[in-house]
């Protein structure tokens, strides 16, 4: 099915696929299987948003964040705008959004409840905002930041969230505080781009545009591809549904596996009309979906494509 879409005011900030379930941290792996994109049942995972050095296409159409659902296709999501306006794309409900408040900062990702009845914005400033049956712990609004938000995980245990800086600050609303780059004195060779939760709760990984991996809690730590050469940054990553490993995908689309996290595939050595800005696994880990800034949807393994969200 070819979905077909159009959106108002501007660039695009994330997109985050309606759930049939859990919402767990996002992943990544694949086999070729060109025109596919998610699969089947119950868990979902957002991604995190563009790194903090990266300037996504001034025309209207650069995604951000991207989450798979509505088995056993990728074809039921949501899509929020800079300015906080959602778009549903496949029909899945809309439960508000912040295109008529007065933002301080614009949204850059946004994140699905794990039974996918409710959603949060999050903006560059800290700002969260809860629709739906997503419940508001909080938010670093109105408060002074060492370094833009750049990335949102939901703990699956207490229902909570943790917001992360370009700097590897780490911000705990209703979950548990499990350390940051900067209270565990980590020099960043580059900025984080994104938090990848356990599906437990008691960990998360911070994910830098070099590779670099830091591990927290009981999130394992199973390589990294900091400090060897990259031919693209990192923008994304994800662990493995039981939290065993996990996956970074580079703007150029290659996807490095590590730990149980298995490589499907990628699209790195391969044209790309726009880069890459994140990756999710299939609910079984059994493959995933890349996708671009302009929409277009790359699928490994066993993720099944159901549809570009746009084309510039």
């Amino acid at each position: 099915m070819m979905l077909v879409a159009r959106h108002r005011f501007g660039t695009l900030a994330a997109v985050a696929t309606v759930l049939a379930g859990v919402v767990l941290p996002i992943g990544m792996t694949a086999t070729p299987a060109a025109g596919q994109s998610s699969s089947e049942p119950p868990n979902c995972y957002s991604i995190p948003p563009y790194p903090a050095n990266y300037n996504p296409p001034p025309s209207g159409t650069a995604i951000s964040a991207f989450a798979i659902s509505d088995p056993p296709q990728c074809v039921g999501y949501w899509v929020v705008l800079r300015n906080g306006y959602i778009e549903a794309f496949n029909d899945p409900p809309l439960y508000g959004d912040t295109s008529q408040m007065a933002l301080n900062a614009p949204v850059v990702t946004m994140a699905p409840t794990p039974d996918g009845q409710g959603y949060w914005e999050v903006a560059k400033d800290g700002g969260v905002f809860a629709f739906g049956d997503a419940q508001f712990f909080g938010s670093m609004g109105g408060r002074n930041l060492a370094a833009p938000i750049v990335g949102f995980a939901v703990d699956q245990a207490t229902g909570g969230y943790w917001l992360v800086g370009a700097d590897g600050g780490v911000f705990a609303f209703h979950a548990p505080f499990l350390g940051s780059v900067p209270d565990a004195s980590i020099h960043l060779n580059a900025p984080v781009v994104g938090i990848a939760a356990t599906p437990d709760g008691g960990g998360y990984r911070l994910l830098a545009a070099d590779g670099g991996v830091f591990s927290f809690g009981d999130a394992a730590f199973y390589g990294s591809m900091g400090g060897q050469h990259l031919d693209a940054p990192v923008v994304g990553g994800a662990s493995t549904k039981e939290g065993g490993g996990y996956w970074l995908v580079a703007a150029d689309g290659g996807v490095f596996a590590f730990g149980d996290a298995s490589f499907y595939g990628s699209q790195a050595g391969k044209p790309l009309n726009k880069p890459m800005v994140g990756m999710a696994p299939t609910p079984d880990d059994g493959g995933y979906c890349l996708v671009a800034s302009d929409g277009g949807v790359f699928t490994f393994g066993d993720a099944v494509f159901g549809g570009a969200a746009y084309g510039s």
